[in-house]
Formats: C-alpha cells, structure tokens, sequence
C-alpha cells in the first residue's frame, strides 16, 4: 500500500509566526537526552500561547490538502474543489464538480474517492454519496447512500468520522451517529469493489467526540485515531476489516496538556505501521517533598512503531520542535526515512531521520515558511503545499522551486 495516510478534518498544517519560542533541537535515536534547562514563566506562558495558536490555525485549514503519486503526477484539495496535475504541479485542472468538502482519498495518479452530501441539511433524513474515479477525474462514479442501515428511527447521521480504501478496490467508510455526553456510536461499512457497494461491518461502536483519522494498512487492518477527547489522545483497532474494534491506548496517554496533545498516524503500509505522538515535553505538578516541576518550552514528538493490532511495539525515534508537529507535517517516502516540518528560532526548519544516521537538519535558504502540507514521494523527491503555490525539491530538502497554481 503507498506510504500515506487519510484524513478526515483533523488537525491541519500552517507555519504560524513563533514569536517567544526557543530554538529546537533534535533528539538521535540511542544518544542521551540533551540537559533540559528550565524556562521562565513568561517563557512557558508564550510556548503555550504560540503553539495553541499554530494548532488552531491548522485547524481552519484543515480541508487544504496534496496528494502526489509520484514526481509528475498528483491531486490538490483547497476545501472546496479537487484538481488534478500531469506535470509536477505547474499546472492544474478542476476535477470534481461536485465536490462540497466532504472527506477525499487519493488512491494512485488515475484514481480517487470523494463523499459529498445529498442535501445540505444536517438536520434531515438524507443520503450521503460516494463518488470515484479510474481516469484522473475526467469521469466519476457515483453512489448514494440512504435509508437503513445508514440512517435509523433512533438517530441522525452528522457525517463521517473516518472514509479512506487500503486500494483501488477495498476500503472503509465510519458514518457518526447523534454525539452524546463525551461519546457518540458510529457505524462501520466496508466495499471490496472499489465503491460500487457498501457492506454494515459493525454498529454501535462507542467512541469519544473529538477529531477522528481512519487509516488502513491493508483490507484487514484498519485504525481509528481519535483526538481532543476527554482520552486526551485514543486508538480503536480492526484486524478484521472493520467488524470489530479494540481500545489500543499502549499507556500513551499524555501527563501535560496545556498545549493539545496529537495522536495521528503517520505510515499505514503493508511493510509498517507507524504512528506520531505529539506532546508538551516535561510536566508541571508537585513532586516530592513539595517541589515544583516545570514543563520544558518545546513539543515532544515520538514516532511509534504499531503492530498490526494496534499495540505500540516499540518507540521509532524521537524530534524535539518549538511547535506541535501533526499529520501534515511529516512523510515517509519509504519504511526508513521520516521527514518532519517545523520552526526553529522562528524560521522554518526542516527535518531528516533515517535509521543510520538519526535527525539532522536539511540547511536550506528557500525552504518556504508558510507550509501547510509536507509530501516525499522519495527520499530525494518532495513538494511542499503552501497557500496559492506548491514548492518543489529534488534534492532532498536543500533547494525548493516555487510553483504559483
């Protein structure tokens, strides 16, 4: 399966300005942890401040999004329409007309998924449709859902917590119910013939109210990241395409949470699964005999390896940044290497981990400083979706050309 995951109006990418922030530095896997020096109050107040900020700004462009199959060819998402482009991204052509914002998965270069609702009412009895595409959305299929199982006497459907296909043919759609005190029941249906049907997997899965991503690693393997719930971060996991569903938290659960904790996926791959956690570092409570502890004035993001039941099966490595990092602001091109996206002394910095040499930091004057999505189709080969432009590297970071849409 490529190396990308799907989401679904989850914590967006924008490079917010970091007054008030220290410098990052980066943590190598097996080396000892740099000596943590205390910060000021006011220190502590401007992080929490900033990077509360940075994730609300990504939350209000959380439906921009790209999606390159390889050096030439790819998908961009701007919230309310769908283009496609043969050459790089110089140029883009419209590709769904009937697209309203609804969840979008991009499968390879010719093929695509979009939902689209019926009728725009939340508060009426309608369908919602999937539409797909075989030729680069020049054509699109389209199906409605509507009547039972999809809706009940009981309860309305808000829309979809998860919508993403392990390929061109299998894939999972988790349709909300009415949200209750903390929770709300959701409604799991699965296609093997590429969104021609849907069959009910699963109903009446209790999951907390918060901002859910469904990835699939294969037909089988599907997880449900669940975040700004009471948790504060959650993990529902299927081996069993979508029919049932465990509680995988793997004792994450974050001790300081002044700054929104994240827990997203990062790689959902037949040949791994890794996922993110992006945390304050430190905590501030008392400790023995009275004493304060302080939290530290940077993000703590550890990179997890998942096994195909959703457990933590070890820890990948480990990025200390002046800003939260999430879903958007790292990419896999392949099993080995991760590249992350941040700010350092209020300057965009970009990040390369790879399993025999650890993090290091990619020197580059034009590495754009208003990113919003971060994608390496290959160690050597990456883009950068800013706003009104896509930026280009083919040498790994160290040099981006500008390409204006």
């Amino acid at each position: 399966m490529r190396g990308k995951y799907i989401a679904l109006l989850i914590v967006a990418v924008l490079a917010a300005a970091g007054a008030g922030v220290g410098t990052a530095y980066v943590r190598q896997a097996g080396r000892p942890a740099a000596k943590i020096v205390l910060p000021a109050h006011e220190d502590l107040k401007s992080f929490v401040q900033t990077a509360n900020a940075w994730i609300t700004g990504r939350q209000k462009t959380a439906g921009l999004s790209l999606y390159m199959a390889d050096t030439q060819n790819g998908w961009r998402n701007d919230g309310q329409n769908l283009f496609h482009t043969t050459d790089g991204g110089k140029s883009w052509n419209a590709a769904a007309p009937f697209y309203d914002g609804g969840a979008v998965d991009f499968v390879d270069a010719a093929h695509a998924f979009a939902l689209a609702k019926a009728v725009h009412d939340e508060e009426a009895l309608t369908g919602i449709s999937v539409y797909a595409t075989a030729d680069s959305g020049k054509d699109w299929r389209h199906l409605a859902l509507s009547g039972a199982p999809y809706f009940s006497a009981e309860g309305i459907t808000r829309g979809a917590d998860g919508f993403t296909m392990a390929d061109r043919l299998n894939g999972l759609l988790v349709l909300a119910g009415d949200p209750a005190a903390g929770s709300h029941e959701s409604a799991v249906f699965s296609t093997k013939d590429g969104g021609h049907s849907f069959t009910q997997q699963a109903s009446g899965l209790r999951m907390p109210n918060g901002q859910t991503t469904l990835a699939l690693a294969d037909a089988s393997h599907a997880y449900l990241f669940v975040n700004g719930s009471a948790a504060p971060v959650f993990l529902l996991a299927s081996t069993d395409g979508g029919k049932t569903w465990k509680e995988q938290d793997g004792g994450l659960s974050p001790r300081f949470t002044d700054v929104t904790p994240a827990y997203v996926p990062v790689r959902m791959a037949s040949d791994g699964r890794v996922a993110l956690l992006s945390e304050q570092n430190g905590t501030q409570a008392s400790g023995a005999k009275g004493k304060t502890e302080t939290a530290d004035t940077r993000m703590r993001n550890v990179f997890y390896d998942l096994s195909p039941d959703g457990a933590v099966s070890g820890k990948r490595t480990e990025l200390l940044t002046d800003l939260p990092l999430d879903a958007r602001s790292v990419s896999m091109p392949d099993a080995q290497t991760i590249y992350a996206l941040s700010r350092a002394g209020g300057k965009p910095a970009l990040y390369r981990f790879n399993a025999q040499g650890g993090w290091a930091r990619i020197e580059s004057a034009t590495l754009p400083a208003d990113g919003l999505q971060l994608q390496f189709v290959s160690p050597s080969d990456g883009f950068i979706l800013q706003p009104g432009a896509v930026s280009v590297t083919a040498d790994g970071g160290k040099t981006w050309v500008k390409r204006p849409y």
